[in-house]
């Protein structure tokens, strides 16, 4: 299963939920078919890094980035080849009071997001 295909099957789940609100963020640019490059998106406020996930559940905000195994594996064996944007954006995230995840399974998602809404149920009593 490749990375978009990952990505829909997670998104499919996480909208299904009662209380979950979460959508896809597109940072990379408009494709540009004549000069077959993406086209830049000049804005200041757009964060490079930003995960590929963003959503709320019970008031909490969360941030996923979605990766292959394979791609998992590489950066374990070769950290050189990470996106330290990436990770910058997913600590940032975490710093600020959200809950961040880098995964390439549905099951870690669906643990996570169990793990969010327990721990925000807990703190609202």
């Amino acid at each position: 299963m490749n990375e978009k295909q990952l990505e829909t099957q997670i998104l499919d789940w996480l909208n299904y939920q009662p209380n979950v609100f979460a959508f896809k963020v597109n940072t990379t640019g408009i494709f540009d078919p004549v000069r077959k490059v993406f086209r830049t998106i000049k804005n200041k406020h757009i964060h490079k890094g930003t995960a590929d996930i963003l959503g709320l559940t019970l008031g909490k905000f969360f941030a996923i980035e979605v990766k292959t195994k394979q791609t998992l594996r590489a950066a374990k064996i070769n950290p050189k080849a990470r996106d330290c944007s990436q990770d910058d954006f997913l600590r940032r995230v975490v710093s600020r009071g959200g809950y961040a995840l880098k995964t390439s399974s549905l099951e870690d998602v669906v643990q996570f997001i169990f793990d969010i809404q327990r721990f925000s149920k807990s703190e609202i009593l």
